[in-house]
């Protein structure tokens, strides 16, 4: 049909075929005027409000939805400092003259002070500094295949500004040899070996990353069972604002144990194990689910199944607190359906919902929340913290 009118318009003068070509547009003009802006039938009125209300969701899901443009994705060596500031870049820097000791663990060579969590002298003497009633432990247990992430996450914590200890848990001496030219003096490094073979990337379903899991609830067990306030974080999260303030206000309603949600609470409460908050001197009901939750994982090697079954069992005697949604959202909401205005007053954000090491480093560096950079340093790239680097001392 349309080639037929082609042929019609051709037999016309160029005059002619330009008035009817005007025409025609006039014509569609007008339809689409009529049917749109004008609707004069009940149909075209609906019609018109369908339009109308499909373009508007579209271009609100459009700008809600679409990561936010950052000034630098990953964060250039020449902006870092600026970011996250020169007094936490000097306190950052390798001090090692003022630790205790040398790490005595076979095949570390560090001068920080490490204790071994299950030496009982080295954890007596640790638990023996720490007020029950001060600001809780931030605690978070990693491997040499973590790194990035960890330094990451660490990052982002000391960006917020908390004041509480942060005890980073390691379970080889790799990682505590490469954490040590960054960690901050006031906070601390531990040892707990679980025997993980150091496969490079890790994965949900792998030895390794099952053994870290396991060793989680015998961790916080430590410093439940001796009235220690502590607050457990996965390193695949980053810390955009502190979230110690709603730990408070939920343990002064009464909640000993409390954690994030991995779904949307208000339909099917889930909880995530990638934060957990344990109030100083909880109730024998939180040490006796925290000592059934490290039980089953040593038989099944399924963390947070385990411990949404166990908390099923415990309703009636415990009940878990879980932390606001819009606040502590999951992978799945922030990085998915989470609209823009609500991604700035997020708390924490897990990068979770998402296989492959490489893949979450990519997406925390497509969202703007990648705080390391890169440089030549000898012919090979080397994390930085500033603008200066030492390749001397250079991871």
């Amino acid at each position: 049909m349309g080639s037929r009118i082609v042929g019609k318009l051709l037999k016309y003068p160029a005059s002619m075929r330009e008035q009817t070509s005007n025409h025609r547009i006039l014509r569609i003009s007008s339809t689409l005027n009529n049917a749109l802006l004008k609707p004069t039938t009940p149909v075209g009125f609906l019609r018109w409000i369908l339009f109308v209300s499909l373009s508007v969701a579209l271009m609100v899901y459009w700008l809600c939805t679409t990561p936010l443009e950052v000034e630098c994705r990953c964060a250039p060596v020449t902006t870092l400092s600026d970011r996250i500031g020169d007094n936490l870049i000097s306190q950052l820097k390798r001090t090692s003259d003022k630790r205790e000791s040398k790490l005595r663990v076979s095949g570390s060579d560090t001068k920080r002070f490490v204790f071994e969590l299950k030496r009982k002298s080295a954890w007596k003497k640790y638990t023996s500094q720490i007020s029950r009633t001060a600001a809780p432990i931030i605690l978070v247990t990693t491997s040499a295949p973590f790194f990035e992430l960890t330094l990451n996450w660490y990052l982002s914590v000391k960006r917020t500004g908390v004041l509480s200890e942060i005890l980073i848990v390691c379970h080889d001496t790799e990682i505590i040899e490469r954490l040590d030219a960054y960690v901050a003096q006031e906070d601390t490094i531990g040892y707990y070996p679980v025997g993980v073979s150091g496969e490079k990337n890790p994965n949900y379903d792998t030895k390794d990353y099952k053994s870290i899991v396991s060793a989680r609830p015998e961790v916080i067990l430590l410093f439940a069972t001796r009235g220690i306030p502590v607050v457990y974080s996965d390193v695949d999260t980053v810390w955009r604002n502190s979230p110690l303030p709603y730990v408070q206000e939920m343990q002064e309603k009464g909640y000993d144990l409390i954690t994030t949600a991995d779904n949307n609470a208000y339909f099917n409460t889930e909880h995530c194990t990638g934060f957990i908050a344990v109030a100083a001197f909880p109730s024998n009901e939180t040490v006796d689910f925290l000592h059934e939750w490290h039980r089953d994982l040593l038989e099944h090697d399924l963390n947070q199944p385990s411990f949404n079954a166990i908390a099923t069992a415990y309703k009636d005697v415990l009940e878990i607190g879980i932390l606001p949604l819009t606040l502590f959202p999951y992978g799945n909401m922030y990085f998915g359906w989470m609209f823009r205005p609500w991604r700035q007053g997020v708390v924490i954000v897990h990068n979770n919902y998402i296989k492959g090491y490489e893949n979450k480093i990519q997406r925390f560096k497509s969202y703007g929340l990648w705080w390391l950079g890169e440089t030549p340093c000898g012919g090979r790239n080397v994390l930085v913290l500033s603008k200066s680097v030492d390749c001397s001392n250079a991871e």
